[in-house]
């Protein structure tokens, strides 16, 4: 089984971001709890994490579980509930051992995927964001 709590550092991990823009660093977000932290940006842009060295997946039944916390900009109704979500996180795998193609995890045949993607990334006038109209992680996550 492969596990990797990000604690030791980001070192198995690589970082791309838009030209110009932050890319993910390593950052503490509770009390000696480390987390891969995307940047905050007021434009449209898009940064990547991802594994430096593949993983071998045994065949059979193969699960991906993953833990993680987000807060994504977002529009309020009038009654203060999340209505307009401008940005959002999606997870994207590549399973051809050659690290790439990669294919968002939500389309992959056979994925049975639990507390999964929770709205779809609002399309907004001017919209430069790639993932408006697609299912994402959006607004923010509970606790």
């Amino acid at each position: 089984m492969f596990s990797d709590g990000i604690q030791a550092g980001a070192t198995g991990w690589g970082t791309a971001a838009s030209p110009g823009f932050a890319a993910w660093t390593v950052g503490e977000v509770r009390t000696d709890d480390l987390a891969l932290v995307g940047p905050d940006l007021a434009i449209a842009s898009q940064s990547l994490a991802r594994l430096s060295n593949g993983i071998a997946i045994p065949a059979g039944t193969t699960y991906l579980e993953f833990e993680h916390a987000f807060q994504f900009d977002f529009g309020t109704d009038s009654q203060g509930n999340p209505a307009a979500f401008y940005d959002g996180g999606q997870v994207y795998v590549s399973t051809s051992g050659a690290g790439g193609p990669y294919s968002n995890i939500a389309s992959l045949s056979g994925a049975a995927i639990a507390n999964g993607y929770n709205h779809v990334v609002t399309y907004y006038t001017n919209d430069a964001n790639a993932m408006a109209g697609s299912a994402a992680f959006t607004a923010e996550s509970p606790g």
